[in-house]
């Protein structure tokens, strides 16, 4: 769990080069993925091409989770046959108690032939079974944004923006840039409507983010309280679960202090749901060098623009 943590926290780093970060993920591929090529067997699965592919999904986020307004929209089926289809060819296996070695049998068991990872270095990954290489073809997909690190998984699903040309080397999958963009996002439930412009019955502009903390560095902290100096009276919301902490909120005041920014000008906290926060800012403002995910579309899909770097 500590080399899970710590492989994603190093993405978020403001100080390490893209090199030094993967370096680290090439270091978790020799210590997890090399040993366990040992264990690699030659895939039974039927070679015909007429017959239906088996594709698997293994996540520990199929709950109440943000991947859930980016996988549905992939595999519902919006007609007046979905419920017929679910009741036959729905396959679900449960995974928790299993061993990445028992699951990787199953899995290889069941004939998938195509094998997807939704998780990547977030908490209860199953990695371990990518690592043993049970279906002729992996993919790493959604949860995570960046390379596992592991050799055993072919292919990164993404876009020209995400992965753009001349970024293989970072990654130890191939890369396969979809010409679309690669995620299709569905709204939560109660979301409502986009509000008129806040600034103009409050008279100043309203920046704001919902990020979480890890993403806030000592570099966005700084352009954000430049930001706040270039345009007089404006405020700054930081919005996020992280927030809901009273020394959390002291730090992050104390920090924007330092820059000159008081907290007369910063609104820090946290509420679930938030569509009324947003529904109150004029700007967004992205973090870097790891940017927004999720709250970046709900961002847009409230009307709000959206700054980036």
């Amino acid at each position: 769990i500590a080399q899970f943590t710590l492989l994603f926290t190093l993405n978020y780093h403001p100080d390490k080069s893209a090199q030094e970060i993967y370096a680290a993920y090439r270091e978790y591929e020799e210590r997890m993925g090399v040993p366990l090529r040992s264990t690699w067997r030659e895939h039974a699965n039927s070679r015909d091409a007429t017959r239906r592919l088996k594709v698997g999904y293994v996540s520990p986020d199929f709950r109440q989770h943000s991947v859930r307004h980016f996988l549905e929209p992939l595999l519902s089926v919006e007609d007046h046959m979905t419920v017929r289809y679910r009741g036959l060819v729905d396959h679900w296996v449960p995974t928790v108690g299993l061993s990445d070695e028992a699951l990787a049998e199953r899995i290889r068991a069941d004939g998938i032939d195509i094998l997807i990872d939704l998780a990547g270095h977030t908490a209860k990954n199953r990695l371990g079974v990518f690592a043993r290489k049970p279906a002729p073809v992996s993919m790493s997909w959604l949860g995570f944004n960046y390379t596992t690190g592991l050799s055993a998984i072919d292919y990164f699903l993404t876009d020209g923006v995400n992965a753009p040309e001349g970024s293989e080397e970072l990654f130890a999958e191939q890369p396969w840039r979809l010409a679309t963009p690669g995620f299709v996002y569905r709204p939560a439930e109660g979301m409502g409507h986009v509000s008129t412009l806040p600034a103009q019955d409050r008279g100043f502009v309203t920046f704001g983010t919902l990020t979480r903390s890890v993403r806030i560095n000592h570099r966005s902290i700084r352009v954000w309280s430049q930001i706040l100096q270039r345009v007089p009276g404006s405020r700054l919301v930081v919005d996020s679960m992280n927030y809901h902490d009273a020394r959390m909120c002291a730090t992050l005041l104390d920090k924007f202090s330092a820059h000159g920014i008081g907290p007369e000008r910063l609104e820090i906290g946290f509420h679930s749901p938030p569509w009324d926060v947003l529904r109150g800012m004029d700007i967004g403002l992205d973090c870097f060098p790891h940017n927004s995910g999720t709250t970046l579309f709900e961002s847009l899909f409230m009307g709000v623009p959206f700054i980036t770097l």
